[in-house]
């Protein structure tokens, strides 16, 4: 489950920040005056001075006490653990909450991976949705332009099919249908595109191997800072078969941009600006809504009918404070996964069979 103690810290990103919670005080000590009481209750002869040794322990276990109250101080200072996801900055204002909710719980399913450079944050997410369609799909158009390219089918994530949804549906089958494109991700349907956009984030990082590096490895290495959101990106755009990840990896860990050309690299240096003004952005805080987690789990049931999310709802709608997204996000969102837990794994038999790829 989610309920753990984890810091998280996006790198390069400005959105999900924690705190990690103190243990639980243990049981009281048995101190020295305990021990002190129970040879003054067996030593018939115990004088005046004893008992003022017995009240002098009593005080010491008073002190132990005082030591305890301000742990339990400690645990009540932690207990607000916030979330920032990008609301407002300039030509950007974020559409909607489900936006938000959606974004969210994306980011957090690279956590399931363990130790691996692939760490997307909300604002990733957000970059490319503003990047691909200018929020101009489903209404969320103003103060946006739509991409003139931009078609109903792919929404407002800009799911290729060809690109994007052959690959998820080799590598997840369960998850995205090979004859489900159509209406899968289009129009309203941001839960469907951004879930997407994440396990296809994962099938690039995957693909990675096949230049002959170890993923991980080649990121810790790298000099540039946005080198997982730039490649993450590039295969959103081109697919995983492009040739300018080979190019990338082979010369340019420096600095992504500089090895990509013409509307590739136009696109990728517009999406690394729209992620640093996200990351500057101001935090989102409007209040969750029934109606924005009933609508985000409705959803969410699109991309996995067979799990309970009307339970999850109403998990998510108790968690709130009234606080506003800030304080409530990240406890909305970790009470739904208590119920549903759907994590990002690795298609080992897919990947073999598919590509001979092993896991990265």
């Amino acid at each position: 489950m989610w309920n753990r103690l984890l810091v998280i810290l996006f790198m390069g990103t400005g959105c999900v920040r924690t705190l990690v919670l103190k243990p639980e005080v243990g049981p009281g000590d048995t101190g020295p005056g305990l021990v002190a009481d129970a040879d003054a209750d067996t030593d018939t002869d115990t004088d005046t001075d004893t008992d003022t040794d017995t009240d002098t322990d009593t005080d010491t276990d008073t002190d132990t006490d005082t030591d305890t109250d301000t742990d339990t101080d400690a645990d009540t200072d932690t207990d607000t653990d916030t979330v920032c996801i990008p609301g407002e900055a300039t030509g950007y204002r974020l559409p909607h909450t489900r936006w938000a909710l959606a974004t969210l719980y994306a980011s957090r399913r690279f956590e399931d991976l363990g130790e691996t450079a692939l760490r997307l944050s909300p604002s990733w997410f957000l970059a490319i949705a503003w990047q691909h369609t200018g929020f101009g799909c489903d209404d969320y158009g103003a103060p946006w332009l739509e991409d003139p390219d931009w078609t109903g089918d792919q929404g407002c994530m800009g799911i290729h099919s060809d690109a994007i949804w052959i690959e998820l549906s080799r590598l997840f089958p369960a998850f995205f249908d090979p004859d489900g494109y159509a209406g899968a991700v289009g129009a309203g349907h941001i839960e469907a595109g951004v879930m997407a956009s994440a396990w296809a984030a994962y099938v690039g990082y995957a693909h990675l191997q096949r230049q002959d590096v170890d993923p991980d490895e080649w990121y810790a290495a790298a000099a540039d800072p946005l080198a997982v959101e730039r490649i993450s990106a590039l295969t959103h755009l081109s697919g995983v078969w492009t040739g300018d990840v080979g190019t990338v990896v082979d010369g340019c860990a420096g600095d992504v941009v500089a090895c990509l050309t013409g509307d590739t690299a136009h696109y990728v240096t517009q999406f690394s600006e729209k992620v640093a003004l996200l990351d500057a952005a101001d935090c989102y805080d409007e209040v969750i809504t029934d109606l924005d987690i009933d609508s985000f789990a409705l959803e969410m049931a699109r991309v996995w009918p067979e799990e309970d999310w009307a339970a999850a709802a109403e998990a998510g709608k108790a968690a709130r404070t009234g606080a506003g997204f800030s304080a409530d996000g990240l406890a909305v969102i970790s009470a739904m996964e208590a119920v549903i837990y759907v994590p990002m794994v690795c298609p080992e038999s897919e990947l073999y069979e598919w590509y001979l790829l092993s896991c990265p």
